[in-house]
């Protein structure tokens, strides 16, 4: 392991911890946005049913 002494090291634990935070959000939003694209084609097709019926 790298080890930098004093600020420089606490600047990069706070990258490190912002890009994760930053990926981590990013995959929640894309999983979010999924979810949501399968309920209205939940929706659709509870529609197109009730109109074949």
């Amino acid at each position: 392991m790298l080890f930098i002494a004093g600020r420089s090291s606490i600047y990069i634990l706070y990258l490190v911890y912002f890009l994760t935070y930053t990926i981590i959000s990013a995959i929640f939003y894309i999983i979010f946005n999924i979810f949501n694209h399968i309920e209205i084609i939940f929706d659709l097709a509870v529609i197109a049913i009730g109109m074949f019926n």
